[in-house]
């Protein structure tokens, strides 16, 4: 039987690296390859990194999702084309984000309205501008007592309030203490844990007294 011909173990030379380095530009201006592949066969596939590029990887990675941009893009330039197609599906991203702000009420504010609604709890919606106090519209409010709750998107409060959530629940539970009023504020995350958030509404609700 023929052995199949390696490559592995094969050590080049600095002449032939460069040679190889020039073919491969060629081939990638002349639209023959594109970038890490050579018609469709993935170079490197099945490739095991070692642990120090593994770890380098991750840390490039954890990176890119802190900064919220590819690090590995930066001093690229694009075309004019380019940019203004980028601008465009910004203008279109915004004008949805903003047109879904507006509409009440929003989808989390009609989970939450149904969770009240099938516990029965003394709560009524008011997120529409249908009750302000102190220049604030809350989502719910008590029917007797002075107890207002929120329900908030993270995103919503990290782009606009420019808070992070935990921020933006501790200033709200303050603005509304001032005035006297107890304030619940729960994210999207928080419905996931329905019993939690009841229970926490039950026993606010029994702490309270009922108002003048």
């Amino acid at each position: 039987m023929k052995k199949k011909f390696s490559f592995k173990g094969l050590k080049h030379s600095e002449e032939s690296k460069r040679k190889i380095s020039t073919t491969r530009k060629q081939l990638f201006l002349n639209k023959k390859i594109k970038s890490g592949f050579f018609k469709g066969h993935k170079i490197n596939k099945n490739r095991q990194f070692s642990k120090e590029t593994k770890s380098l990887l991750s840390k490039k990675r954890k990176e890119y999702i802190k900064n919220g941009h590819p690090i590995w893009n930066k001093g690229k330039h694009l075309s004019k084309k380019h940019k203004q197609n980028l601008s465009i599906t910004h203008k279109k991203r915004v004008k949805a984000f903003l047109k879904a702000l507006l509409k009440r009420p929003t989808s989390l504010e009609l989970k939450l309205k149904r969770i009240i609604l099938k516990n029965r709890l003394p709560f009524r919606y008011v997120g529409d501008g249908s009750f302000i106090i102190n220049r604030m519209n809350p989502d719910f409010i008590h029917k007797n007592k002075k107890i207002a709750i929120e329900i908030r998107n993270t995103m919503v409060c990290k782009h606009l309030a420019k808070l992070s959530f935990t921020s933006y629940k501790r200033k709200r539970i303050y603005m509304f203490k001032k005035i006297k009023w107890k304030c619940l504020v729960f994210s999207e995350k928080d419905l996931k844990l329905q019993n939690k958030i009841i229970n926490k509404i039950r026993k606010v609700d029994s702490q309270n007294r009922i108002k003048n």
